[in-house]
């Protein structure tokens, strides 16, 4: 009815504030997660053999205002990270680790002030990060050889360009960067 919102074959009332599913089959994310609005955690896994969530991420996410926390790793998500993302200025973790999304980092990331953990290692985002990213004052990196730690930022295994800015850009003269870890810059210029 008009008091639920149906995902992945589970209704759920709109006045649900977490959501943790384990997909079983291949499914995208609707556009109507927008309209449960009272969410703050949303984590939808894949089982480990398979990743079976598919499509890109609709810009409807930016819908759920009060969201702290939105996990999607480990699946074969693409397209781009909709700028909508950075609605969710409430956010603290955000992880979209393991996927196939391609694109930029969206500029306005840093609209997102209460981000502690942004994990996008492991996909095909390009172009250069954006400097706006350092405003992130709470953000906490990791060594891309010492990533294991959910809670830290990453972003190895990407194609991202260089420069890189100044707060993730850690070690002079080495051919590994720190907090950037491991890049493809074969299309870079």
């Amino acid at each position: 009815g008009g008091d639920s919102v149906e995902l992945w074959g589970e209704c759920y009332s709109i006045e649900t504030t977490s959501i943790n599913i384990t997909l079983d089959k291949d499914e995208t994310i609707p556009p109507e997660v927008g309209l449960l609005t009272n969410l703050t955690s949303l984590v939808v896994n894949s089982p480990t053999t398979s990743k079976n969530l598919i499509g890109d991420i609709p810009s409807e996410i930016g819908n759920l205002m009060n969201l702290t926390h939105l996990n999607l790793k480990n699946s074969e998500l693409s397209d781009t990270i909709p700028h909508s993302i950075c609605n969710l200025t409430q956010l603290t973790y955000l992880n979209l680790y393991s996927n196939e999304l391609i694109g930029e980092i969206p500029d306005c990331i840093d609209e997102l002030p209460n981000l502690q953990t942004l994990r996008l290692a492991d996909n095909n985002l390009s172009d250069v990060i954006p400097n706006s990213i350092c405003n992130l004052s709470n953000l906490s990196w990791a060594n891309s050889w010492d990533y294991a730690y959910y809670s830290t930022s990453i972003l190895y295994n990407n194609n991202f360009c260089p420069p890189y800015p100044d707060c993730i850009e850690d070690l002079i003269n080495t051919s590994i960067k720190i907090w950037v870890g491991v890049q493809d810059t074969t299309n870079c210029n």
